[in-house]
């Protein structure tokens, strides 16, 4: 029943902001996701071998990747599936009570569906992307922050790439953002 009440909160949380922002539960404690800060928008789930570059941090939660258009972010693989086979099981739980059987089954298709797609920003509305400090900073020509709040229990997402990946993303960014311009 965990996991039903924190796709009620997410579908709260997806309505006033667009993007996901909480997903799973690890062992009994739900984690918290924060995927992408305004001004990101929800997108389509891509295909990382069609992807310029794709990188996923040391935790494997997301996969950050590039392609000729957008940078952006969705959940990995592995952690979508881990997911939803929690959301499976959950919703097996309260089979007698078919009115909460019936809603959890509706709340978390549309959760599926929002999890199944990615956090993405045009390539052309960013000024720079650099690696510093040991982590990815993306700015936009109005000189906000993309991803600067991209969280997975408590860690910082932009922190947590292998610092070569990180430099082959930057650079990568820059060829792709030479071509636009």
């Amino acid at each position: 029943m965990k996991t039903f009440f924190v796709a009620l909160a997410l579908l709260g949380v997806l309505a006033a902001h667009g993007a996901p922002a909480q997903a799973g539960c690890r062992g009994s404690s739900c984690s918290n996701f924060s995927m992408g800060d305004p001004p990101a928008r929800l997108g389509s789930r891509y295909d990382t071998r069609d992807a310029r570059v794709a990188i996923t941090p040391e935790t494997g939660e997301v996969i950050l990747l590039l392609t000729d258009d957008v940078v952006a972010m969705q959940l990995s693989d592995r952690t979508l599936h881990k997911i939803y086979r929690k959301m499976k099981n959950e919703e097996k739980e309260d089979e007698d009570a078919v009115l909460a059987h019936v809603f959890k089954v509706a709340v978390f298709s549309s959760v599926r569906a929002l999890l199944s797609s990615s956090a993405e920003y045009p390539v052309r509305d960013l000024r720079d992307v650099e690696y510093r400090n040991g982590r990815l900073v993306f700015t936009t020509k109005n000189g906000e922050r993309l991803f600067g709040h991209t969280r997975v229990n408590d860690r910082d997402m932009m922190a947590g790439f292998e610092a070569a990946d990180a430099r082959q993303f930057v650079d990568e960014f820059h060829r792709v953002q030479a071509r636009t311009r």
